[in-house]
């Protein structure tokens, strides 16, 4: 269960995350992690929210990100704020040195909680890929089971919510499940 000052190291990559403040205290107003990304982590496909505000800051290092399709570097100490229907890439790491970040989610909604829950335990079980993040499968069914807001940049929205049930499906088949 995610709670506050929780941290979760994934015996694979050496990854952490520490959750700085859970929406449970806070009447899901916001989730706060810091997430050290070893070298080469961390690279997800492009997304969008409708119903969830990020804002990202490095702590130490260069991340890398993508906003509307422009590629953007971020050293430590810069910040950017991703807002609603905005397409991004959150950032990852392509350095050849760690990287810590710090994001915070605001509002929580249903689908981040399950996100969480679920990318926590697969996280500290070494179950994520080599990107230490859910398999994409596995991201489709949570987004299904929890009637997300969230999309990927690329096909249309139709296209992606008729498939979402078949998605789901097939990730039952394959034994992911979904936490929280």
């Amino acid at each position: 269960m995610i709670e506050t000052r929780a941290t979760y190291t994934n015996p694979r990559s050496g990854g952490r995350a520490t959750v700085v403040e859970s929406w449970r205290d806070n009447d899901g107003k916001r989730l706060v992690l810091e997430r050290v990304f070893p070298s080469g982590t961390g690279k997800a496909g492009a997304h969008y929210h409708l119903d969830l505000d990020q804002r990202f800051d490095v702590l130490a290092g260069t991340a890398t990100m993508t906003v509307d399709g422009e590629r953007r570097t971020l050293s430590a100490g810069d910040s950017i704020d991703i807002k609603q229907s905005t397409k991004h890439a959150d950032p990852w790491n392509e350095g050849s040195e760690g990287m810590t970040l710090r994001t915070t989610i605001t509002p929580v909604p249903r689908f981040v909680e399950a996100y969480a829950e679920t990318w926590a335990d697969a996280f500290a079980n070494g179950r994520v890929n080599d990107q230490d993040e859910l398999p994409f499968l596995q991201l489709l069914m949570i987004a299904h089971t929890t009637d997300a807001k969230s999309y990927g940049a690329g096909p249309p929205r139709a296209v992606q919510d008729a498939m979402a049930p078949i998605a789901a499906a097939i990730a039952r088949l394959r034994a992911y499940r979904v936490l929280g």
